[in-house]
């Protein structure tokens, strides 16, 4: 870093439709991502979506899209995962699908999950549904998740891989 240079953190803009079928099962998602770029080839850092975004991988009818745009301020590194730029984006999203499908949100969220295994088979870097579908499982238990809350609380559930 140069002293005096400004380093910033990343904002993205997102459009994300999605369709849930009659049953509440999330059957299409699609996302245009606008993100910057310094140099016309490459997105700045933090900014590129990657096609293995959760919830991404695990859903049949799936489309990114990214559109960059010049950018003059230097953005460094995030201190956190590689997701955290989306993370926010797709989990709201995936909450909002499950209320429109009239789906508790964990069990949506499992069923999304599907049976135990890695999503790159050989990588243990990547994605194990049944392990993450286990952690889901566990928060809900210890976050007392279905029972009756007093006025104006709720419960949320965040998945950021």
């Amino acid at each position: 870093m140069i002293p005096g240079t400004i380093i910033t953190g990343l904002v993205v803009f997102t459009i994300c439709p999605g369709a849930v079928d009659a049953a509440g099962k999330l059957t299409a998602l699609r996302d245009h991502n606008v993100t910057f770029t310094t140099n016309g080839e490459k997105t700045v850092s933090g900014g590129n979506l990657r096609d293995s975004e959760f919830p991404v991988p695990l859903i049949e009818n799936a489309e990114l899209t990214q559109t960059m745009l010049p950018w003059k301020i230097p953005c460094g590194a995030w201190r956190a995962p590689g997701s955290n730029v989306f993370g926010f984006v797709f989990q709201s999203f995936l909450h909002e699908l499950a209320v429109a499908g009239g789906r508790d949100h964990v069990e949506f969220l499992l069923e999304l999950l599907g049976e135990p295994r890695w999503l790159d088979p050989g990588n243990t870097r990547t994605l194990h549904t049944g392990r993450t579908a286990d952690v889901i499982n566990l928060a809900a238990e210890k976050a007392g998740w279905g029972t009756t809350l007093p006025d104006g609380h709720h419960f949320g559930a965040w998945l950021l891989l």
